[in-house]
């Protein structure tokens, strides 16, 4: 603008615009927490829109007339009414999100409430604290301000790139529907979750071996999990747990355990979180007979609470017999190790418990005057003793049992050879009376909702959307029997709900907006063309989210319904200058022309003033930030989409209504 006090005047609005956040935020019981101090965070780049567009309108009519009071009013009165609409389609966006249950309301909503607080008390400071004080400071003589000459070179692009636009309408609707295929296309690929992947400094490994290991035979496999894991140089320390602490509430057996491995600090790496999982399943894969879970472990509280199971995908079979359910299970897995985007599956059908089968005959045991109840009392006492008496120790009853000395290194031959006495005082081996085998069966039965399932663990490398589909295609070829389902479990099934919710809230956020804009305009048909931005700044968005390889999560779905608020506002403002031009009796032409011209040193100033905002949190390595990093990527990226939209592609469709505008 040319002059630092105009400057300073702006700049005050923040910590005044957040001063009055946090009054307000005590007012409806809100917090200082991770999630609305990043929304304040978030929010400096947004609050300060306002009061650029009305302090830029006011210098204007000051540079023109030198009339403090009447360039105060005047600048402020003609620029409230698109101000306003912009601030309240913005606030609209949010609306929504009461509304949001679940895990992701639980970060959405406060977030959500913070940002439209923040920019209702901007609106009010905009237009009451800006006016005034322009009319208190002296008259500002036309300067040229530090960036005119670039502003004059970006002016001049633009009117040529908008004259050749509108002299070629139907080749800029082409490329504006390439765009939105474009931005369809990297949201398909790219990698889908439920909240971001946070680099936590530490691993959580689970490893499971066959029930019936020994401790000494996990501490073993332990050991050489653990020599393995200290070999790699980003792990720093490595913490192992077999089975349960005796202490503890959780029973585990000693087949199963788990490792918590710190990483050095993150300047010092050599390798990222992802590489260092890949070089553990490259060395751990050479161990047989043991399944291994790869988490973080934050992450994998997450994932648990999300979904019920510790990944973030599954592929569940339903279905009565165990025997079919395992013999579909090994169908899945086969299938799913055909997609080279799946990897470290997890089957743990193939973890099989043992078991003794011990079935009477009824013939021998009627020759020797025997009946089951018989063969089973004499098992269970020699296994795990009969109760013969109970005395009393220091006022406490104990019980006595009496049982085999069954040796140490006892097999099933022990079990065959096994006296059982018969009625005449003498005793026969069991495998005189009955077949005894061994068999091996899951090492557990579960059911979910009523019905037994087996569930194949997975992970997905991109997107799993993609993955689904073509697995439904390839699941198409095992024959399922009456009875039985497959099913997409996981974290998978919170992100369709997730994503549908995001996307009707979003279709609410587009109705509001659409009202308030049509109440601004009194038409019908300009608020649809401005709402054109919206999908072209998502565009943008998902761009520069596959540029830099982040994922869509919820922080991205907020960015999105921040997008869909404060991508129509320049639109808004372009438009009303528009159609005031026409109104003077301009052309249409002309008059899009001179309202691009004007209105784009305001329309650069908010886009780069919350760009730059929102610099820090998107490069920003911390841990805490990277929970809304991927928010200031979609709305950084939405920003630079939709300003070349509300420019050229605006303007054009505007053309399209000739001269009515209403």
């Amino acid at each position: 603008m040319g002059t630092v006090r105009a400057t300073l005047i702006v700049t005050a609005t923040i910590p005044i615009t957040l001063l009055a956040t946090l009054a307000l935020m005590q007012a409806f019981g809100q917090t200082l927490n991770v999630i609305t101090l990043s929304a304040l965070t978030l929010a400096v780049g947004m609050v300060v829109d306002d009061a650029i567009v009305v302090a830029e309108n006011v210098v204007r009519h000051l540079q023109a007339t030198g009339e403090r009071q009447s360039a105060s009013l005047d600048g402020a009165a003609e620029i409230a009414g698109p101000d306003a609409s912009g601030t309240f389609t913005t606030v609209a966006a949010f609306a929504p999100l009461l509304f949001l249950g679940g895990i992701a309301g639980l970060f959405v909503r406060p977030f959500g409430l913070v940002v439209s607080v923040a920019l209702l008390a901007s609106l009010i400071v905009s237009l009451t604290f800006v006016p005034m004080m322009f009319g208190r400071i002296g008259s500002l003589s036309p300067q040229r301000a530090a960036g005119s000459r670039l502003l004059t070179s970006v002016d001049a692009g633009l009117r040529k790139t908008l004259h050749f636009a509108i002299a070629h309408r139907g080749l800029t609707v082409i490329a504006g529907v390439m765009m939105l295929g474009l931005g369809g296309l990297a949201a398909w690929l790219g990698p889908i979750s439920v909240l971001p992947p946070i680099d936590e400094g530490a691993l959580l490994i689970e490893y499971v071996m066959p029930p019936g290991t020994s401790l000494q035979e996990s501490n073993r496999i332990g050991n050489i999990l653990e020599r393995t894991a200290l070999a790699q140089p980003d792990i720093e320390t490595v913490q192992r747990r077999t089975g349960s602490p005796a202490s503890g509430f959780q029973i585990e057996g000693v087949n199963k355990g788990e490792m918590v491995m710190k990483l050095v600090p993150r300047p010092k790496r050599h390798f990222t979180v992802e590489q260092i999982f890949d070089h553990l399943r490259a060395s751990y894969s050479k161990i047989p007979g043991v399944a291994i879970l790869y988490h973080q472990p934050t992450q994998e509280k997450m994932d648990e609470s999300l979904s019920g199971l510790p990944a973030m995908f599954g592929v569940t079979i339903f279905g009565p017999d165990m025997d079919e359910l395992v013999s579909l299970a090994g169908q899945v897995e086969k299938v799913m190790a055909q997609d080279p985007t799946i990897a470290n599956i997890v089957n743990n059908t193939k973890i099989k418990s043992p078991q003794i089968i011990v079935r009477p005959n009824p013939v021998d045991l009627a020759r020797f005057g025997l009946a089951p109840a018989d063969v089973y009392e004499t098992i269970q006492a020699a296994r795990f003793g009969v109760q013969a008496t109970i005395i009393l120790h220091q006022r406490q009853q104990v019980q006595v049992l009496v049982k085999s000395n069954v040796p140490s290194d006892s097999t099933i031959d022990w079990l065959r050879e096994l006296s059982i006495p018969t009625a005449t005082g003498q005793t026969v081996p069991l495998k005189t009376v009955a077949n005894i085998q061994i068999t091996h069966l899951p090492a557990a039965v579960t059911r979910l909702n009523g019905e037994r399932e087996i569930t194949v663990l997975a992970e997905v490398d991109g997107s799993i959307s993609a993955a689904v589909s073509r697995l439904q295609q390839r699941f198409s070829s095992i024959s399922l029997p009456d009875g039985y389902s497959i099913a997409f479990t996981g974290q998978y099934q919170v992100l369709q709900r997730t994503i549908m919710d995001f996307i009707l809230i979003g279709l609410a956020a587009a109705i509001l907006i659409y009202l308030i804009m049509a109440m601004q305009f009194h038409s019908f048909l300009q608020p649809l063309i401005i709402l054109v931005t919206i999908p072209v700044a998502l565009v943008g968005a998902i761009v520069l989210l596959a540029v830099t390889q982040v994922g869509l999560d919820v922080s991205v779905g907020m960015g999105a319904l921040t997008l869909i608020g404060i991508a129509v506002n320049n639109a808004i403002v372009l438009l009303d200058y528009t159609n005031r031009q026409i109104s003077a009796g301009h052309t249409i032409s002309a008059a899009l022309q001179e309202a691009a011209s004007i209105r784009l040193r305001p329309i650069l100033m908010t886009a780069i003033t919350t760009i730059f905002a929102l610099i820090p949190v998107a490069v920003n390595p911390a841990v805490g930030s990277r929970i809304f990093q991927p928010f200031a990527i979609t709305v950084i990226g939405g920003l630079l989409s939709s300003t070349v939209a509300t420019l050229v592609l605006v303007p054009v469709f505007r053309t399209f209504l000739s001269n009515q505008w209403k």
